[in-house]
This record gives structure tokens, C-alpha cells and sequence, in this order.
């Protein structure tokens, strides 16, 4: 009886445990249908409506509700397991892992789904703030959810609510970003205009609504697009004020402030502004930024922009304009470094340049070397802006000696040189001894040595590294003429014979005066240029090479042009014929007017001695020419000779002729600067005298120094018969 007591208890037992297990099943069965459908419920709410999702909040709320019913009936469910049913699922651990792991997965499912409601809520909340203008509360809102939206477990950023979701966020995000935008430019109003009716350079006034700004700031602070917006609004206000104002300097800046806007604009003013009512436009305008700041955010993005553009600004629109060009003007200058040094450290006060900046009272002190640097600068320029003009503008010099010269520049009575006094007041040397010849030189050259002397005799009024730069500068200007003139002017100097023949002058001109251009200045420079090496005479056959290698280039073009003509004729065989007579004359006659044509220019132009050696050298050259075709002749007639006889006197006489000097009482011997115009004359004289006087004029050494004895010859037997006295005769001409 006892064995079947026992049996019946286990069989009850175990009865009581399968229906447990059943019911148990059962309930998690129950559960697990529940979750699902509350889980597909809210997916569909969210999902269908995301869009609406504002006016789906309270039915959201409700499912929220249910989740958390569900979640409480589980907590209590799982405290029954564990108290009332662990023993029992001892022998079910696989059954218990599996149920565990769905509760997780739960778990993260319901925490993932509460995370992305928060990031909702926080965000569309936001729209209400916008509403009343509580910019800087939705700004804080949109990036809390960024932030919290970020921050969601990895394994649901793949879900399609998620990204949808997160699309909707960045949507709201760059919309906020642009209302705040559109809301800073509604703050502060440019508006264009011109301020003038003859310039088309266009200016803007600006309106700023002060009230406003506090909130657009601070949402963008959030947003973190503040110090882009702050440096794009003083790179703004820089440009659109303090760039014309510095660099026109004909116009001030006003403000005017009214009950609800502060409006900013330019007056135009009939006068130059100085630098002090340019520091001070420029102080009420910061003044007045000052007063819009909010926080040092503002101030650490303007000052990088006023840093990086103002000082540049002025120093190379204002302060280098205010460098002195005398040294009355610099000793006046420290009312400009203490204006300079003032503004500095207001704006340094007003935290728009940083405490160790020092940009521009370190340029107004360093003034010395500025004055220096501009001084050479002016030198410089003014040398090439001399040097770039025409030639063709002359003037005639005039016999003017090199103290005259310090007189013209004002470099005060000639005894301050007394080394040039005593040279020329020695009796054995010419008063005249430095005196340039008579000539026409251009006036941009007179303008060029002018220059020369003004800067030496400012180079004798400074001291320092300030005279030997001033010294160097002559220099470069000198260095400056021997490279501008040839390549500016090269153009008409190979085409127009009187430029050409002035730029001879030039040179020869300059060179004339660096001749004792050191030693004049000498005595009065600052050491160490009073040692004896400011000299500039190594520039003379620089320039003496180049004017004449100029000028020589110019007379072998007129050369070929003067006997193109001629040569063109070719042979002067049978120039008895009229028609061969009127082609040979027609070209001497081409020949000799070209040459009158530019020795008319040549005159005009040139030192008289260098007028009779060209003109002579291109007559030279026509005469030779002349004599080789006559001499290459085998066979000359009487009637011939006759006319090649008149062709050489009438050369003769347009020689003497065009080498005559007008309005001068000087003559020019055409044996001296036409080398074979005697041997013309002798030719002649061949041509029409007996063989008995060509024969005794050779024995009495005329023809001798101008024809070789075979020359000679050859003309003989070209002009007489082959007879036994012209062989006599010719035998009788001999080296």
C-alpha cells in the first residue's frame, strides 16, 4: 500500500507540473503575440505618419503607455518566474536561454524606440520656440537631438525609421540655419548707392536693428556657425567702409543713431581727409561696433579679420603716403607717429587687435628708413617716368659750365666747392675747358641730369646709410638710362634720322656731366662718401658707346639708301647715250638729295663738328662709289668723258653746297671731311686734261697721293688710244 501511495503522489506531482509548464508557455505565448503587436502598431504609427508625427503625439503617448503596461506585466511575470517557478525550469536551461535572449532583444528594441521618441520630442519641440522668436532655445533643442541622435546603438542605425528619422533632423537643422540667416540679414541692412554721380564705384549705408541681436547669436553660437558669420560680417564692414575711407580719403564716415535702427554711410567731403580725421571715422566706427558686441566670441572673430586687413590697409594706403619727401617734413613727423601710437592702442583697449600688437607704431618709428626708401622710391620713378617720355622734344644747350649747374639745382654759392673754384681760376687752363658743344639734346634729358644734381644735393643733406642709399640711387638711375632708352625708344630711333641723332646728343650729354659729376659733390657728402669714391665716370664709355654705336648704326642705313640709287644704274658704259646720260644723272641726282635732305636734319641737330664728320662720311661714300664705277671702266670715249666730266663737277658743287653751314659764320673745308673729294677733283681732271699733264702732274706727286700707279694706268688706257706715245708715257708711271 505504501508502494502505491508513493506512485499516486509522483503521478500528481508530476501532473501538476506539465499543466504548470503548460500555463506557463502559455503565457509567455500570450506575452510574446502582445509585444509583437504593440511593436508593429508602433512601427506603423511612426513610419506612416513621421511627417504628421506632431499631430500623432498623443496617440504615441498612448502606445507609450501600453508599452510601459506591457513592460510592468513582464517585470511581474518574470518576478513569478523567479519566485514561484525557478525550481521547476531547472531541467528547461535551453528553454530559459531562448526566453532570455527574446527579453533582450526586447529590451533593446523598447530602449531604441523610447531613444528615438526622445530625439522627436526634443527636435519638434523646438518649432514652438521659432514660433516666438526663442531662437536661441531651438538651436539648443536641434543640437541636443543631433547629439542624442548620434549617440543610438549601432545595430538600429540601419532601421528605416532611424534613417528617416535622422533625414528629418538634418532637414530641420539646415532649415533653422537658414532662418537665422535670412534673420541676421534683416539685422543688419546694406543697402548700395553711389556716392558720387562721377564715380562708378559703388557704396553701401547700413542699418542695424540692435535689439535683435542677442538671440540670432546665441542660436548660432549653438549651431556652431557663429565665428564664420561674425568674420564674414567684418570682412564685410571692413571693405564696404574702412577700405574707401583709407584709400579715397575723400569722404568721412557717419552714424546716426534712431529709435530702432543705427544707420552707418559716407559724407563726401570737398577737401582731402588727414590721417587724424581718418583715425577718428575709423574709431567712431569701432566705437560703434563696440557697442553692438555681445561677448568676446564677437571680438575674437573681428579682431582676426582687423588684424589681417586694416594695418595693411593703412600703412599702404595712408601711413606711406604721410612718409616725408624733405627733411623739413620729417622733422615734423612725430605728430603723425603720436596719432598712429594713439589709434593702435585704442583698438589694442577695445580688444579689436590683440595686446602684443605692434604693426603700425612699429612702421610710423621706423620713419627714417621709410623716408629714406621713399626718397629713392621718387627718384626712381620719376627717373623712369623721365626716361619713357618722347625724344623728340629739344632744346638747344648752351655753353654752361658745371657751376652754373649747382646754381640751377640750388646747391648755394659756388664756394662751398672750393676744389672746382680753384681748378678753374688756374690760368693755364681754359675757362670753356668744361663746356658741352652747341647742340640740340631732348628735354627730358636736360630733366634727366636736372634730376641727377637734386638727388646729390639731397644726398648732401642726409647723413647715414640715408645719403650712401640716395648715392646708389644716381646709380640705378644711370643704370635705369642705359636700359629704358634703347628698348622704349628703339622703334623711332631706327626710323627718324633727327631722333637718332639726338639720342647721340643724350649720351654724349649725360656723359659730359658724370664727367665731374662725383667731384662737384665731393666735399659736401656725408662720410663715407667724402673718401674720393663717389665718382661716376665708369658710366662714360657706357654711355659714349651707346650713343654712338646708335648713331653709326643710323649712318649705315643712310648710306645704303644714299647710294641704292646709284648702284641700281649699274654699269656707266656708252653714259654718252641720252638715255643712258639721263638714267645716270637721274640717280646722282636721288643720291645727292638724300644726302642734302638728312644733312639738312644733321645740322640742325648735332654739334657742328660731328654734323661735318657724318654728312662727310655719307658724301665719302657716294664719292666712292662714283670713282669705282668710273674706274672700272675698260673703254671710255670722248664723249664719254665729256659727261662722266660734268657728272663730277656737279657732285663737286653739291658738295660744297650741302656742307655749307647755315645761320653761322663757320665754313667746312669738303677735303677735310669728305676723304676722297680731292681724288673726285683729280678724276676730273684726268677725264678732261691732255695725257702729257696727267703724266707731269703724277711726276709732281699730285695724282700720286690719290691714285695707285696701276689705278692710274687702267684709266689711261680706258680714256686714250693704244698708241706708241701713250706707251711712252704710261711707262713713266711708276710706284
Amino acid at each position: 500500500m505504501e508502494v502505491k501511495k508513493s506512485g499516486l503522489v509522483s503521478t500528481a506531482l508530476r501532473t501538476v507540473s506539465i499543466a504548470t509548464e503548460k500555463e506557463l508557455q502559455t503565457a509567455l505565448s500570450s506575452i510574446q503575440k502582445k509585444c509583437d503587436q504593440k511593436r508593429a502598431e508602433l512601427y506603423e504609427i511612426i513610419t506612416e505618419d513621421i511627417v504628421e508625427f506632431k499631430q500623432q503625439a498623443d496617440t504615441t503617448t498612448v502606445v507609450r503607455h501600453q508599452l510601459n503596461e506591457v513592460q510592468n506585466e513582464f517585470e511581474r511575470l518574470d518576478e513569478k518566474i523567479k519566485n514561484d517557478v525557478r525550481g521547476k525550469l531547472l531541467g528547461s536551461s535551453e528553454k530559459k536561454q531562448e526566453i532570455e535572449a527574446k527579453l533582450l532583444e526586447t529590451e533593446k528594441l523598447i530602449q531604441f524606440l523610447t531613444d528615438l521618441f526622445s530625439v522627436y520630442e526634443t527636435f519638434t519641440s523646438s518649432w514652438k520656440d521659432l514660433e516666438v522668436e526663442n531662437y536661441s532655445t531651438a538651436a539648443s533643442k536641434i543640437r541636443k537631438a543631433l547629439t542624442a541622435i548620434g549617440e543610438i546603438n549601432e545595430e538600429g542605425k540601419n532601421a528605416q525609421i532611424y534613417i528617416s528619422l535622422q533625414r528629418e533632423l538634418s532637414q530641420r537643422h539646415d532649415k533653422l540655419k537658414k532662418i537665422l540667416s535670412d534673420k541676421w540679414h534683416s539685422i543688419f541692412v546694406w543697402k548700395p548707392k553711389r556716392i558720387t554721380a562721377d564715380t562708378d564705384t559703388l557704396h553701401v549705408s547700413l542699418a542695424i536693428m540692435k535689439n535683435q541681436i542677442l538671440q540670432v547669436s546665441e542660436a548660432m553660437k549653438e549651431l556652431k556657425i557663429w565665428e564664420k558669420i561674425v568674420r564674414s560680417f567684418a570682412k564685410q564692414l571692413l571693405t564696404a567702409f574702412c577700405t574707401p575711407l583709407v584709400s579715397l580719403q575723400d569722404r568721412l564716415i557717419i552714424i546716426e543713431e534712431g529709435k530702432e535702427a543705427t544707420t552707418v554711410y559716407f559724407k563726401q567731403c570737398t577737401s582731402p581727409c588727414s590721417i587724424s580725421e581718418i583715425f577718428s571715422c575709423l574709431l567712431s566706427l569701432f566705437h560703434f561696433v563696440e557697442g553692438i558686441v555681445s561677448d568676446d566670441g564677437w571680438l575674437s572673430g573681428i579682431q582676426k579679420e582687423v588684424e589681417e586687413i586694416l594695418p595693411n590697409l593703412l600703412i599702404e594706403k595712408c601711413l606711406s603716403n604721410s612718409v616725408p619727401s624733405t627733411v623739413e617734413e620729417l622733422k615734423s613727423y612725430d605728430q603723425v607717429i603720436s596719432l598712429t601710437e594713439n589709434f593702435e592702442r585704442t583698438l589694442i583697449k577695445m580688444k579689436f587687435l590683440s595686446a602684443d600688437f605692434n604693426q603700425l607704431s612699429n612702421y610710423v618709428k621706423n620713419i627714417n628708413v621709410h623716408f629714406s626708401k621713399k626718397q629713392v622710391e621718387d627718384v626712381l620713378v620719376q627717373a623712369r617716368n623721365i626716361l619713357s617720355r618722347p625724344l623728340h622734344d629739344t632744346k638747344l644747350t648752351k655753353h654752361e659750365g658745371v657751376l652754373e649747374n649747382l646754381e640751377a639745382v640750388g646747391a648755394g654759392p659756388v664756394q662751398a666747392i672750393d676744389s672746382l673754384v680753384e681748378i678753374f681760376s688756374e690760368e693755364e687752363l681754359d675757362t670753356k675747358l668744361f663746356h658741352f658743344p652747341t647742340c640740340h639734346v631732348s628735354e627730358t634729358v636736360l630733366e634727366f641730369v636736372n634730376l641727377l644734381y637734386v638727388t646729390l644735393l639731397k644726398c648732401t643733406q642726409s647723413s647715414g646709410s640715408s645719403a650712401v642709399q640716395l648715392f646708389h640711387t644716381c646709380r640705378d638711375v644711370l643704370d635705369l638710362y642705359c636700359a629704358i632708352v634703347p628698348s622704349c625708344h628703339k622703334t623711332v630711333i631706327a626710323e627718324i634720322p633727327r631722333v637718332a641723332a639726338v639720342h647721340h646728343n643724350n649720351c654724349l650729354y649725360v656723359a659730359h656731366h658724370l664727367l665731374t659729376l662725383g667731384h662737384q659733390f665731393q666735399c659736401k657728402l656725408p662720410p663715407p662718401l667724402d673718401s674720393g669714391a663717389t665718382t661716376f665716370v665708369d658710366f662714360i664709355p657706357k654711355l659714349q658707346h651707346l650713343g654712338e654705336d646708335t648713331f653709326l648704326a643710323e649712318l649705315r642705313k643712310q648710306r645704303d639708301i644714299t647710294l641704292k640709287p646709284l648702284k641700281s644704274t649699274g654699269s656707266f658704259d656708252n653714259v654718252s647715250y641720252e638715255e643712258r646720260q639721263l638714267q645716270v644723272e637721274k640717280s646722282l641726282g636721288q643720291s645727292l638729295l638724300h644726302v642734302a635732305q638728312v644733312s639738312s636734319v644733321y645740322q640742325e641737330v648735332l654739334p657742328l663738328h660731328v654734323y661735318a664728320k657724318s654728312t662727310g662720311a655719307l658724301l665719302d661714300s657716294l664719292t666712292v662709289c662714283f670713282i669705282e664705277k668710273v674706274t672700272y671702266l675698260e673703254d671710255i670715249s670722248a664723249e664719254d668723258s665729256t659727261v662722266l666730266h660734268s657728272f663730277i663737277q656737279n657732285i663737286l658743287q653739291k658738295i660744297e653746297m650741302i656742307l655749307q653751314v647755315k645761320k653761322s659764320n663757320h665754313t667746312i673745308d669738303p677735303s677735310q671731311v669728305c676723304n676722297h673729294f680731292v681724288k673726285l677733283q683729280e678724276l676730273g681732271f684726268v677725264l678732261s686734261a691732255s695725257l702729257v699733264d696727267i703724266v707731269n702732274n703724277w711726276q709732281n706727286g699730285c695724282l700720286s697721293k690719290h691714285f695707285a700707279p696701276l689705278e692710274l694706268r687702267s684709266l689711261i688706257k680706258a680714256v686714250f688710244q693704244n698708241t706708241d706715245h701713250r706707251a711712252k708715257l704710261l711707262a713713266k708711271i711708276t710706284a
